[in-house]
């Protein structure tokens, strides 16, 4: 069953978000997130990726995006990446916070973002490295923390993109992947012949890999 936070919850870990909770308390915890002008519906597709049993964690962006629904942050030229690291730091706060209030315990904790959303939990990873049983970015990017350089050694990364991707040019994604890489994280890739989604390819790898990851 998917529930909905309520207003209490959200005050207190400062997103909305949705959630089904695990088969013990100590089941593995994934944290889904969404992209620019998402909500905190749009990741559920993945769910038939995620082993059964595991709790499933999937907040909402907190800015409304001008071009409909919500995003990390908004889309400009001049944006600076210290506005991502404070979003990122508030994110990293609530994956560190949800699981006590929800009376969970989780094992592992993976997170699994699309586009935008995968950006911001490349800053997440980097700021608080330890927190994370493993990274999955779905048809993103990374970002380079402006101040911090993170130890990422022996970090899982999954990495699907669609080679025709407009949006995040698979080049962009790559250049990412080596500076992931460079960090001491162990990568997984996937590419299909499709644009901004995660082919059938990256679909069946990234349910391989959070059985492996979760296991």
């Amino acid at each position: 069953m998917v529930l909905t936070s309520n207003p209490i919850q959200e005050a207190a870990l400062g997103f909305k978000f949705k959630y089904t909770l695990g088969a013990s308390p100590d089941a593995p915890c994934v944290f889904m997130v969404h992209g620019r002008a998402g909500n905190h519906d749009v990741m559920w597709a993945f769910r038939r990726c995620i082993p059964e049993g595991s709790s499933i964690i999937a907040p909402q962006a907190p800015l409304v995006d001008p071009i409909g629904g919500f995003s990390w942050w908004l889309v400009r030229p001049d944006w600076p990446k210290e506005e991502g690291v404070e979003i990122a730091t508030l994110l990293v706060k609530f994956i560190k916070n949800a699981p006590f209030h929800l009376g969970i315990n989780p094992r592992k904790i993976v997170v699994i973002g699309f586009s935008q959303g995968g950006a911001i939990l490349s800053l997440c990873v980097q700021i608080s490295p330890n927190l994370f049983s493993g990274l999955g970015l779905l048809a993103s990017f990374t970002i380079k923390h402006p101040t911090t350089q993170a130890d990422l050694t022996g970090l899982p990364v999954f990495i699907g993109h669609g080679s025709k991707d407009e949006t995040v040019p698979l080049d962009k994604a790559m250049r990412g992947a080596d500076f992931l890489r460079e960090r001491g994280a162990t990568l997984t890739l996937f590419t299909d012949d499709v644009g901004h989604k995660l082919g059938t390819g990256a679909m069946r790898g990234l349910k391989d890999w959070l059985v492996q990851i979760l296991s």
